[in-house]
Parts: C-alpha cells; structure tokens; sequence
C-alpha cells in the first residue's frame, strides 16, 4: 500500500471518530499504552458500527428492551396484588356520603351520583326529630360492625340477630328500645333488604325472646291532673317574662289537648296556620307530627274559653294571645312565625327538646318527678277513667289512629274517684278536621 492510499485511510478514520462522538455527546479517551501491564488484551464480544445511524438504532432497540423488561415487572408486581373488592370500593366511595348525618348507610351506595337537593328531598321523607333519634343508633351499630368484621351498610340476618343480643345481654338496653335499634339497622343498613332483615325468623325470635325475658310493667300515674292545676292556679311568675309566659302556655296546651310535645313545634302564627276568632282560636299544626303522612294530617286545634276557665291563670285563649304579644319584638328580629320560639340567644323554632326542659322546670316548682311526655297518657286516662270521653273521643282528642295504641302504651291503671272533677281544659279544646 501505497503512503498516499494509508494517509487518505487515516484521514477517514479520524472523520468517522469526530462524527462518533459527537453525535452521541460523550468523549471518547485515545488509548494509551500502559506499560506496567503484561497481562494480554481481553477480547469482547459485540457489533462494531461503522455509521452512526446503525449505533442510533441499536441504542434505541437497547432503551425500549429495557423498558420492556421495566414495564412487564411492574404488571407482574401489579399483578400479585390482591384487587379491592367492589365493597371495598363503594366503601371509599361511600365514606363521606350521609343521610341525615348518619355516613355510611346503605343509602349511601344509591345516591352515589346525586346532588345536594336531591339527597335533601330525600332526607325531607324523615322527620327531623326521628333523625337526630337514629344518629347515636346508627354510631353504636358501626361501632359494634367495625369491631366484629361485619359491613354495617349489608349485614346479614345472623348479624342482626347478634346484635340485637348484645344490646340485651351486655348493654342491657330495654325491650322497646332495642326494637328500635332493630328498625333503624334494618332501614339503614340495606334499604334493599329491609324487609328481609325484619322479618327474617332469627331476627324475630331473638326479639321475642328479649321481651319475653322482661314483660312490661304497667307504670303507675306519678301526678295528678288536679294537684297541678291546684299548682297553676296559685303559682307566681312574671306575666312578661317571655320564659314564664311561654312556658305556662305549653303547659296549658298539653293539659287541654293530650297531644305530643313535639306538636307545640308545629304550632304557627302564620296566615294559613292561625286564626282568631275573639274568644276562640283555631291552630292549624303544620305538617310533620308523628302520624302525618300523604293521606293523613292530623286534626286542627280549635281552643276557647271553657265554662269553670275564668280564671285567667286557666284562660287557654288569654295566654295564646299573651305569648304571641311578648314574643312579637322578638319574632320580628328573624320573620319567625313559630308560635314558640327560644327565649334567648338566637331566634329560632323552640325544639322539642326546649320546650321539655321549660315543663321540666315547671314540673320541679310543682314537686311532680315525671317527663313532659306524661301529659299524654295522664290526660288520656284521665279522660277514660272518669268516662269524660268515649274511646272514638279519646283517639281523635290524642291525634291516635288504633286504639290499642292507646291501651298499650299510655293508658295507666288508676283507681277511680267518686268525687273527681273532670279536667276544665278539656272543655277548651275540640279536634276540627
């Protein structure tokens, strides 16, 4: 080979080098001899590239192998996970979805796509007070679910039962309450299976041996109508305390009609719920008590000026109309047409719950130990005993649709009094459809 040939091969070789390295951004040391080195050269296997567009391909065959290898791994560890089962995921979906501050419900898993006013409407089919009941039922219910493994939002008949023995045997809750944990697991626990719950044998025997193991014992009468009216008519208070006023008002109410506390919330001085007729009122109850529904409302109020209520401590209609005077300034500070309102802090609705713990107190003054929900049957009684009213009178007088509503829950064994005088509130009111 000729000088001129060997110089125009080297010439190429250095260009085929530049373009190398630059190509692949990295520097590519010129070999050196080391002469300390007497071990012979290791020869090692592979390609030699004599362009760089052969060593771009085979550096990108490289990466996507190795991002192969990357990916098949990760589906592979994927792979041997155990997936969530679809419980488990309507359970996250579920975790912050509630009705009526009650999360975690069965409901949950049918409202997973609906608005805020829709769950409202839904929520507006139960009442309010029944709600804020179901509340610490629904806790205890997780609480004892989560603690023995069991979904709380789909258990089984078997588990239902359990519990129902639980509340029996180690919290030792009474017959008729556990009824009412029954109903509100059953309801909210599965809407779907309700039914099923309620009626399946384990679960209605376990609940038949419970009352069985306790028979109800007929309560005995803790107070008279005639030593609290003796009470009322003598008693002092401010007649323009708006507290003592509205707190005799109630007390009058309950004397006269036997209904429910919680109907004196449903009481209104609007237009459509109000009317004035001198010596007699008619109150419309708006829409909401106990046995209210879509073909049933219960009775308006027609109250007035009874023949032995002259009295004006006993004047039904004089301290209707005193309580909505007292209360008008008040009232007017928040649009409110609410008969009873709170008597301080913020203008709102008198709950049930306020207007208990106004009779309550009342009730301490009197020397009467009882709750404000014993109107109702001392009342009733009352009125059967004396036979003031007949049984058809009774039902309509307490807003009752079954008289063995009556005769189970509320009617208390007294001993009749030949000298008894009958109630002179009775004679103010009148049921009016």
């Amino acid at each position: 080979m000729s000088a001129k040939t060997r110089q125009t091969q080297g010439a190429n070789s250095a260009m085929h080098s530049a373009e190398f390295g630059n190509t692949i951004g990295v520097d590519i040391p010129t070999a050196s001899l080391n002469s300390a080195n007497t071990s012979s050269p290791t020869t090692v296997g592979g390609t030699i590239y004599s362009s760089s567009a052969q060593l771009k391909q085979s550096l990108l065959e490289t990466r996507t192998g190795a991002n192969e290898r990357e990916t098949s791994a990760v589906d592979s560890e994927s792979s041997r996970k155990p997936s969530r089962s679809p419980h488990e995921l309507c359970s996250s979906r579920c975790r912050t979805l509630g009705i009526g501050g009650m999360v975690g419900t069965g409901w949950a898993k049918q409202i997973l796509n609906w608005s805020e006013s829709e769950i409202k409407l839904l929520e507006s089919s139960w009442r309010s007070s029944s709600l804020n009941t179901y509340r610490p039922i629904w806790s205890r219910w997780c609480s004892w679910a989560q603690s023995n493994r069991i979904p709380a939002d789909d258990p089984s008949p078997h588990d239902l039962a359990r519990y129902l023995c639980y509340l029996y045997r180690v919290v030792k809750l009474a017959p008729k309450t556990i009824a009412v944990h029954k109903s509100v697991v059953a309801n909210f626990g599965n809407p779907l299976r309700s039914d099923e719950l309620s009626a399946h044998p384990l679960v209605k025997h376990v609940l038949k041996g419970v009352f069985a193991e306790t028979p109800p014992v007929k309560k005995s009468i803790s107070w008279t109508i005639e030593d609290l009216l003796a009470f009322l008519s003598t008693y002092q208070f401010d007649h323009n305390n708006l507290f003592a006023v509205s707190r005799h008002t109630c007390v009058l109410l309950l004397l006269a009609t036997g209904r429910r506390v919680h109907d004196l919330t449903l009481l209104s001085i609007g237009n459509d719920h109000f009317e004035d007729r001198g010596n007699e009122i008619i109150l419309w109850p708006k829409f909401g008590s106990k046995t209210d529904s879509v073909s049933y409302k219960q009775s308006g109020w027609l109250l007035k000026k009874g023949e032995n209520n002259f009295d004006v401590p006993l004047d039904i209609i004089f301290w209707i109309k005193k309580t909505i005077l007292i209360t008008n300034m008040r009232r007017n500070m928040a649009c409110n047409d609410s008969l009873f309102i709170t008597t301080k802090g913020k203008v709102k609705n008198a709950s049930r719950t306020v207007i208990a713990e106004w009779i309550k107190t009342l009730f301490k003054e009197a020397g009467i130990s009882a709750s404000a929900g014993s109107f109702r049957a001392v009342v009733a009684t009352n009125n059967w005993v004396g036979n003031y009213c007949n049984i058809d009178e009774i039902l309509k007088r307490g807003n009752w649709r079954s008289k063995n509503t009556f005769f189970r829950h509320y009617f208390r064994e007294i001993k009749p009094q030949p000298n008894r005088n009958p109630n002179p509130l009775s004679n103010s009111f009148t049921p009016v459809m």
